[in-house]
């Protein structure tokens, strides 16, 4: 008499792959619905958004030093941009709305600054270059 343990051996396996895909569905579910339930409880930020609030909190947070009006303009034309490239990794970011929460009217990638010359400097710089001839 031979004695054989397939089909224990196939039950068992059987019994196991339903308890696997019953708990994979709930994990699934619950996974879902915490997702769901968090974005209901904290506005969901993306990558973008926290980088543009980190820069800013950065800029603004050097306390020993207060900005220029000039120098906050030139920052926030910066900011405005480098839009594409703090968004980037956004799958589905809006920057028309990136815009109009920032009161900007385009995305350009461009900004001009415009530093003053330093007062004295040239012409200390002339007097000792005709010192030297």
């Amino acid at each position: 008499m031979q004695v054989s343990y397939k089909k224990v051996f196939e039950g068992l396996e059987l019994a196991h792959k339903t308890k696997l895909d019953a708990t994979m569905k709930r994990r699934r579910l619950e996974n879902m619905t915490s997702i769901i339930q968090d974005r209901k409880n904290k506005s969901h930020t993306t990558k973008g958004w926290r980088r543009l609030k980190t820069i800013r909190k950065c800029l603004d947070g050097y306390k020993p030093f207060n900005r220029t009006k000039m120098q906050k303009r030139f920052h926030d034309s910066f900011l405005q941009a480098t839009a594409s490239h703090i968004f980037a990794d956004d799958v589905d970011v809006d920057l028309a709305r990136v815009m109009k929460q920032n009161k900007w009217k385009h995305l350009k990638q461009q900004c001009l600054a415009m530093t003053p010359r330093r007062f004295g400097v040239s012409i200390i710089t002339m007097h000792f270059q005709n010192d030297k001839l």
